[in-house]
């Protein structure tokens, strides 16, 4: 399971992008909005293989691994809300169908427990 919580990558992507921002001499804005999106969509991998798992009965899955996994993708999908990031309106029409999608996988799994 994928140990580092998605901050971590948001902080990496950043430095790397800074120096090559520097060097270049480009913004990095969108660069930014698509590595977040990028993120979430790896996030969203991680909890289908999760759901998955759980479902097969697999030892090494736990609920509770389920359920930080959700909260994680909530944390991040919630930045599209206006008190969020202030990113592009393609960004955040992204960042809501992508919580659409989890959504949805929580109320499957749900209706399956």
């Amino acid at each position: 399971m994928n140990e580092k919580p998605a901050q971590h990558w948001l902080w990496q992507y950043q430095a790397m992008s800074l120096a090559a921002a520097n060097r270049s001499g480009h913004t990095m804005e969108k660069n930014w909005e698509q590595t977040l999106i990028a993120v979430i969509e790896r996030e969203l991998a991680q909890l289908e293989w999760l759901i998955k798992c759980e479902r097969a009965g697999e030892e090494d899955v736990e609920r509770g691994d389920v359920h930080a996994q959700i909260d994680r993708l909530g944390g991040l999908t919630d930045l599209a809300d206006p008190e969020g990031l202030p990113v592009s309106e393609t960004t955040a029409a992204r960042l809501r169908q992508l919580n659409e999608v989890v959504m949805g996988m929580v109320r499957s799994r749900l209706s399956n427990i």
